[in-house]
């Protein structure tokens, strides 16, 4: 998944499936002709193939699905700062630059790539809501014949 595209994650997981269906079917069809070619002495060693072909579909699997949360992640952290994931990516940022060596997102890794991207781009950084002259009432108050009859009355004149 090393990608510049957002993925839709339904998307991808059915391809998977269709993917380990396919490589299943694909493995049995290697078993059955390595059964019929090979003596019964080999049916040890043909086994411990297929598992180990099994295993790597397995873990090739799972690499793809830390892979896509790893992004997932990454995409998060940009949007939570304003900027769409499709800059951060097209500004040639790479996920393996924005993990630490444990495998997990690194969030001050990931703020220096945004920023990073913002100057290759010319990206604003976002600004604060501001409302002009926010609170204050444009008009005066309007007065009503009372109070002028109070005013009066009371000997203030407006």
């Amino acid at each position: 998944m090393s990608e510049n595209n957002i993925t839709n994650p339904a998307v991808d997981e059915r391809d998977e499936v269709n993917i380990q269906a396919d490589a299943e079917q694909e493995l049995t069809q290697a078993d059955e002709q390595e059964q019929a070619d090979e003596p019964n002495g080999n049916r040890e060693a043909a086994k411990y193939r297929r598992r180990l072909r099994e295993t790597e579909a397995e873990r090739d699997t799972l690499t793809q699905r830390v892979e896509a949360l790893q992004r997932a992640e990454v995409d998060r952290i940009a949007t939570a700062a304003k900027l769409k994931p499709e800059a951060l990516w097209a500004s040639g940022a790479e996920l393996p630059a924005l993990l630490t060596d444990t495998g997990t997102v690194d969030a001050e890794l990931v703020a220096a790539a945004i920023a990073t991207a913002r100057t290759t781009l010319g990206i604003a950084p976002p600004t604060r809501n501001y409302v002009a002259r926010e609170g204050s009432n444009p008009r005066p108050p309007a007065t009503s014949g009372f109070d002028n009859m109070v005013n009066v009355v009371m000997g203030k004149t407006s």
